[in-house]
This record gives C-alpha cells, sequence and structure tokens, in this order.
C-alpha cells in the first residue's frame, strides 16, 4: 500500500461514514464479514444481513 492509496482509501471511507448510508459504509467490508459485539441487541439493532457472533 502506498501512501497515494491510503489517503484515497480513508477519504472514501470518511465520505462514506458521514453519508449514514450503511451500504456505501459496508462496501468497504469483505461480503463475509463478521460482527463481533458484546451486546448482542446492539449489533442486531444495524437490521443488516451478516452473521453475528455473540
Amino acid at each position: 500500500m502506498n501512501n497515494l492509496f491510503a489517503k484515497q482509501f480513508a477519504a472514501k471511507w470518511e465520505e462514506s461514514w458521514n453519508s449514514h448510508d450503511l451500504n456505501k459504509i459496508m462496501g468497504h467490508y469483505a461480503s463475509d464479514v463478521m460482527i463481533i459485539s458484546p451486546d448482542p441487541k446492539t449489533a442486531l439493532q444495524l437490521n443488516i444481513n451478516l452473521p453475528l457472533i455473540t
């Protein structure tokens, strides 16, 4: 990873995060990402179709 790539990736990630658009945010993660949460109620409130480990 070079400096330019890292800066561009960070800018795109920040833009996605600030958009509050879950699909844009999750676009930065692998399709088989697993969310691990100490509070399953909070994790389930995300209402996304991902496997959850609690």
